[in-house]
């Protein structure tokens, strides 16, 4: 256990906001709310950023209640978003049903698993891949994926006492995603392939956009996907999604393709996205990497401390790993919070969180204490300067004053894990459970 911070208090906090998340955040569907105050807008499609923690303060009842309220809201046993089933939506739902199956063993959640899965295959898998998502006013699925259907992927390798096939399947995707001509010329998964146009694929690649247009196309989903242009890489969750996929595909079958490929796209990060000790959001074949924050700098360090830990024992990964967090330990405000990139005079609730575990990582992989201290440290910040009443704010500054008063319940669950951490005496990487708890898709 944790001795240098306060760990009644951090079990008072964690209880509190547990409380929270039963009463306060849950909007009148029964079903806890995307926003605060609660609107009908739900988080079933982050299903997995709320359930697992709950069930490990054995929030049982509460938990069912949330998976029995939200059969309504699916289609063929997924969730919709609008008129779309976004496969890398689902793996949250989908994800959180097994870690409430496991726990309970209950029958009608194997029920719903089953219904996902048989949703899964007629909705999304074309051609040998998983495709980005069905259009159910359409009754079509373009044959269109991208490496963000990774974080699907890596759960349905988990489904093998439910149906083994649908795992068999998901190691067929991760194969076919091996053969794509963009990654075997960088080393990079490209933000979208297109499974039936090499032509398309061609453009892509070459095209140029500017990423303000880009943005105005994100709000479209669909469009994003079918225009071939846009961003060629994406760090996260694109390309992370993918390598944890893999990843997983590794340890189930010690398949040396699968650690090579790891190895190589780790070789292409350090070549095209890390430059004076940061790692970079984007990149195109045609130019520069460009924008740094800390989500894709902390998501870096997590892929490459479990690819240390379960995949090749090279001390380059971790000294990779350091080199990242050294880099933004230095842009660390006097108040122990951690900017959202370099230069910013505002935070980020959620990228405190996951920084901090990502250094709590490093400490036990390196046994230098400074990373447990500064993880330590920025969570007793968080808790003193994003902690109101009502829950904890999105955003304050380097002197600890409010930016954005926003209080997302999504972001306020996913603090759970931090606290959590300080108050089990376990380790990450000596137990599958927390470490389980601790993964950031």
């Amino acid at each position: 256990m944790l001795s240098s911070v306060d760990i009644k208090q951090i079990k008072e906090r964690a209880a509190e906001l547990v409380e929270k998340i039963k009463t306060t955040f849950v909007n009148q569907n029964g079903l806890l709310s995307s926003t605060y105050p609660p609107s009908e807008h739900n988080l079933l499609a982050h299903f997995d950023d709320y359930v697992p923690f709950l069930l490990y303060f054995n929030e049982v009842d509460f938990v069912r209640s949330q998976i029995l309220a939200s059969i309504k809201f699916t289609y063929d046993g997924l969730i919709p978003q609008g008129r779309l089933i976004l496969s890398d939506r689902n793996d949250e739902y989908l994800g959180a049903l097994l870690a409430y199956y496991r726990h309970t063993n209950e029958p009608f959640v194997y029920e719903l698993i089953v219904k996902a899965l048989e949703g899964i295959r007629h909705l999304l898998i074309r051609k040998g891949f998983l495709c980005s998502y069905h259009d159910i006013k359409r009754g079509k699925t373009p044959l269109i994926t991208s490496p963000r259907t990774g974080c699907l992927l890596e759960v349905l390798l988990q489904v093998d006492n439910i149906s083994p096939g649908m795992s068999e399947d998901a190691l067929t995707i991760l194969d076919n995603w091996l053969q794509i001509p963009f990654f075997n010329k960088y080393g990079l998964f490209p933000s979208k392939y297109y499974l039936s146009s090499r032509i398309l694929n061609a453009i892509f690649e070459w095209s140029r956009f500017p990423r303000s247009r880009i943005v105005k196309l994100a709000s479209q989903p669909s469009l994003l996907y079918h225009v071939p242009m846009g961003t060629k890489v994406q760090v996260m969750k694109d390309n992370t999604n993918f390598i944890f996929a893999l990843m997983a595909a590794y340890t189930k079958t010690s398949n040396r393709t699968y650690k090579n490929v790891i190895i190589r796209w780790v070789d292409g990060i350090m070549t095209n996205l890390f430059r004076d000790g940061f790692i970079f959001k984007f990149w195109s074949p045609q130019g520069d990497p460009e924008v740094i924050e800390l989500t894709q700098n902390f998501a870096v360090v997590d892929i490459l401390c479990d690819i240390y830990w379960f995949i090749n024992r090279y001390k380059r990964f971790l000294e990779f790993a350091e080199k990242i967090a050294s880099s933004w330990i230095k842009l660390r405000w006097d108040n122990g919070l951690f900017p959202r990139f370099p230069g910013a005079k505002h935070n980020h609730l959620d990228e405190q969180t996951d920084f901090c575990i990502s250094l709590m990582r490093l400490y036990e992989l390196t046994g230098k204490r400074k990373y447990r201290a500064i993880a330590e440290e920025t969570i007793s910040s968080v808790l003193e300067y994003h902690h109101t009443h009502e829950g904890y704010v999105l955003s304050v500054n380097d002197q600890g004053k409010v930016v954005d008063g926003t209080i997302a319940p999504k972001y306020n669950a996913l603090l759970l894990k931090a606290l959590i951490l300080l108050i089990d005496d376990r380790n990450i990487y000596t137990s599958e459970s927390i470490h389980d708890l601790m993964e950031d898709r």
